[in-house]
C-alpha cells in the first residue's frame, strides 16, 4: 500500500512539474493529401518536420526550442472498389532546446489505423464533365508508442513524448472535385482523444485544408501543383479532470506544394506557413512545417 502511496505521487509530482512547461506540441492526427489513383494499393514513406518556439512565461524564463521530425510509413490496401485501408506507422525525432539545457526523444509512435468508404467516385468517364470523389471514414490509433519517458527523474513533458498511451478515434471527410485540369480538394480530419493512465488527456483535434491544383499531364508523367490552406485547431488538454493553462490554439497556415508521378512512383512534397495563429495564450509561435514523400503504386 505504501509502495502505491509512494508511486502515485511521485508520477502526479512529475507531471504537475513538467505540465505547465510551455512547448510545441508533436501530437496530431494523420492527413491524406491529395490521393493518387483511387482504386490502386500503394506504400508509402513520409518525411515531416515542424518547429517552434516558446516565449518566456510565468514558470520559465527562457525561450524554448522545438524540433518534431517525424519519417512515417504509411500505406492504402483496397479491398473493395468502394473501401480503403490506410495504415501509418510514426518513427519520431524530438528535440527541444533551453538555456542549459537539451531534451532529446526518438522512438516508435502511435499507429493509425484508418478505413474509408468511397460514397461518389465518377472516375475518368469521358461523359462526366465533373470529375469528384468523395469518401468518409474514421479508425483508431493504438498506444503502441512510449509515453512514460523519464528523464532526469521527471516524466519528460506529454508533448514531447512519442505515443499519448491512449486509444484515440480519428474521422475523416476527403472530398475532390476536378475539370479539366483545375481541381479542388478539400480535407477534414477530427480526432477524438481519451484519458491515459497518467490521467492525461490530449484535447479534441481538428483539421481542414483547401487545395486548388492543376494537373497536368505528358505521356507516362503528371504533374499536379498546388495552393491552398489549412486551419487546426486542439482543444485544451486535461490532466486528472482539469484542464491545463497554456495549452491548446488554433492556427491558420498558407500551404503551397506539389506531386510529380512517374509510372508506378510519385514524389511530392508541400511547406506551410503560419498566417494567423493563437497556441498556448500566444505563448507559442511555430514556423514552416515542410512535408516530403515518396510513393509505390501497385
Amino acid at each position: 500500500m505504501f509502495k502505491t502511496v509512494l508511486t502515485s505521487l511521485f508520477v502526479w509530482f512529475s507531471i504537475s512539474t513538467h505540465a505547465c512547461d510551455i512547448c510545441g506540441c508533436a501530437a496530431g492526427g494523420s492527413y491524406f493529401g491529395i490521393l493518387p489513383r483511387f482504386q490502386k494499393n500503394f506504400v508509402s514513406i513520409r518525411f515531416q518536420f515542424k518547429s517552434f518556439s516558446s516565449m518566456p512565461h510565468e514558470t520559465s524564463q527562457d525561450l524554448g526550442h522545438d524540433y518534431f521530425q517525424t519519417t512515417e510509413l504509411w500505406g492504402k490496401y483496397v479491398p473493395h472498389p468502394r473501401v480503403q485501408i490506410f495504415a501509418f506507422i510514426p518513427y519520431h525525432n524530438f528535440k527541444r532546446q533551453e538555456t542549459g539545457k537539451e531534451t532529446l526523444i526518438h522512438g516508435v509512435g502511435d499507429i493509425s489505423i484508418i478505413s474509408n468508404f468511397m460514397i461518389i467516385n465518377t472516375g475518368d468517364s469521358i461523359r462526366k464533365k465533373w470529375k469528384q470523389a468523395l469518401q468518409i471514414g474514421g479508425g483508431v490509433k493504438i498506444p503502441s508508442g512510449k509515453h512514460e519517458i523519464v528523464q532526469n527523474n521527471h516524466m519528460v513533458n506529454q508533448n514531447l513524448q512519442p505515443g499519448t498511451g491512449t486509444f484515440d478515434f480519428p474521422l475523416n471527410l476527403l472530398y475532390t472535385l476536378r475539370k479539366k485540369q483545375i481541381g479542388i480538394n478539400t480535407e477534414l480530419n477530427y480526432t477524438i482523444n481519451t484519458v491515459n493512465n497518467q490521467h492525461f488527456r490530449f484535447g479534441n483535434r481538428l483539421n481542414t485544408s483547401m487545395r486548388v491544383f492543376y494537373w497536368r499531364k505528358y505521356k507516362s508523367i503528371s504533374f499536379i501543383p498546388q495552393l491552398g490552406a489549412t486551419y487546426e485547431k486542439s482543444e485544451t488538454n486535461m490532466s486528472f479532470k482539469k484542464s491545463i493553462e497554456f495549452s491548446g490554439g488554433t492556427g491558420t497556415y498558407a500551404l503551397a506544394g506539389f506531386d510529380l508521378y512517374i509510372k508506378n512512383f510519385a514524389f511530392g512534397a508541400s511547406i506551410k506557413k503560419p498566417m494567423v495563429e493563437n497556441i498556448s495564450n500566444g505563448l507559442v509561435k511555430s514556423k514552416q512545417k515542410i512535408s516530403v514523400h515518396i510513393i509505390y503504386l501497385f
